[in-house]
């Protein structure tokens, strides 16, 4: 990214989320890289945020657009 790389976009979110005292939104980090400590601490179980890995397919970014989107329904029943 140009600007910030994904952890600190994360980063400004959160504050930004927690300043305004609105639910973060599930993050989808995608990486050519080894996935740092940091990322793997933030997606944990993978229910709610996700890593994929690049290079990745469109069918991967759907479930994973998917998993996360079904885990915010099933909290909000």
């Amino acid at each position: 990214m140009p600007v910030m790389n994904g952890e600190d976009a994360y980063k400004a979110i959160k504050h930004f989320c927690e300043e305004s005292r609105v639910k973060l939104p599930p993050f989808i980090f995608c990486t050519g890289y080894i996935v740092s400590g940091f990322v793997t601490d933030v997606v944990g179980d993978g229910k709610y945020h996700a890593c994929l890995k690049k290079p990745f397919s469109a069918d991967d970014m759907i479930n994973a657009i998917k998993k996360s989107l079904s885990y915010k329904q099933n909290l909000a029943l």
